[in-house]
């Protein structure tokens, strides 16, 4: 997925789908390949795999991202070809609705990554090399697209597929959606999803039941993914270990006497086959004592979450005014359990 290549931001390759005008997915492939100066073997895993798909260019067809319409079982898609300013290399930009990592990665229903259920509009950015900074507001530029509220600042971008989306926590199924509302986050409150997959993330896309994954909880909810085999056969045996979801928090958390300015809400794969959710901010405040390095780490399984963090020695010296005493840093312990947080 990740061969060696210099493609640098130009016109060739509108140039050249202008004169090959390709009328199906493999001809437009074939020519960006061949015109970036890939190598010849390369592909997208899944996407490569989808035969006689016949495309139509966009109206707007834009010198810096060529785009192409097209329908993979009824649901409407796009592909585009990002080679301006907004990316260090060009990369190719998949839309695709009704998408959700349960259509990805068959198996994880039942997790707390099936929660989502499936997301109205996906983009997909593959790229070929790894990449410091691109810029999601490019993607506002390209008429195929769908309007993101969140694709907003920038991202780094690894070698293979790298999925944004956003989805109210209303349209989150239960228990992640119990979870969230127990931190007093708004129903609509939008999470901007931002995951990188690896290479291997669409190779279920031919034979995926599009649109079709469910947004219920399962009486056998479990953050363990007892699929893990045929996971790691066909994405990769590292894919659940290096997989991380991530989701901005757009005001924060504020619940009680208790606030963090930033967070970030996060889904990550371990090494014992499971996935863990935390939420993770820099900074916050309790009852005027401020603190670093908080962790929520939410058990969705048994509904016992648990808040950890460190009050520096320097916000603990106004708690004491006894000459010859004083107190060294403080860690912040919580525990949600009976509907209430108990806080050490």
């Amino acid at each position: 997925m990740a061969p060696s290549y210099v493609a640098h931001a130009n016109d060739n390759v509108t140039e050249q789908l202008k004169m090959l005008q390709p009328v199906t997915l493999d001809d437009f492939l074939s020519a960006v390949v061949a015109d970036l100066g890939l190598d010849p073997d390369f592909r997208i895993p899944g996407l490569s795999d989808l035969k006689n798909i016949q495309i139509t260019p966009a109206d707007d067809f834009l010198p810096q991202a060529p785009s192409y319409r097209f329908v993979v079982q009824g649901q409407p898609a796009s592909i585009s070809v990002l080679n301006g300013q907004s990316a260090e290399q060009p990369v190719f930009l998949l839309n695709i609705g009704n998408v959700g990592f349960s259509t990805l990665i068959p198996g994880v229903e039942d997790t707390p990554l099936g929660a989502f259920g499936v997301f109205p509009e996906a983009i997909f950015v593959i790229s070929p090399t790894q990449q410091a900074e691109f810029d999601l507001s490019s993607l506002g530029d390209i008429s195929v697209l769908p309007t993101l509220q969140t694709a907003k600042g920038t991202i780094p971008l690894q070698p293979g597929v790298t999925l944004i989306a956003e989805v109210e926590i209303r349209s989150v199924a239960r228990p992640l959606k119990d979870a969230l509302k127990i931190l007093k986050l708004a129903d609509t409150t939008i999470l901007p999803i931002r995951a990188s997959l690896g290479p291997n993330a669409l190779i279920k896309l031919p034979s995926a039941d599009l649109g079709q994954s469910a947004n219920l909880r399962s009486p056998s909810f479990s953050s363990s993914i007892p699929q893990i085999g045929s996971i790691k056969s066909e994405l990769g045996t590292d894919f659940i270990k290096n997989l991380k979801i991530t989701a901005d928090l757009p005001t924060g958390l504020t619940f009680g006497d208790f606030n963090a300015p930033s967070a970030l809400f996060s889904i990550k794969g371990t090494d014992v086959d499971r996935v863990s959710v935390e939420i993770e901010s820099p900074s916050f405040s309790l009852l005027g004592l401020t603190g670093t390095e908080l962790q929520i780490t939410l058990d969705l399984e048994n509904e016992a979450h648990r808040i950890s963090g460190v009050i520096p020695k320097d916000a603990m010296v106004p708690l004491v005014d006894f000459n010859g005493l004083a107190l060294g840093s403080a860690s912040l312990a919580a525990t949600y359990s009976e509907r209430s947080w108990d806080f050490r």
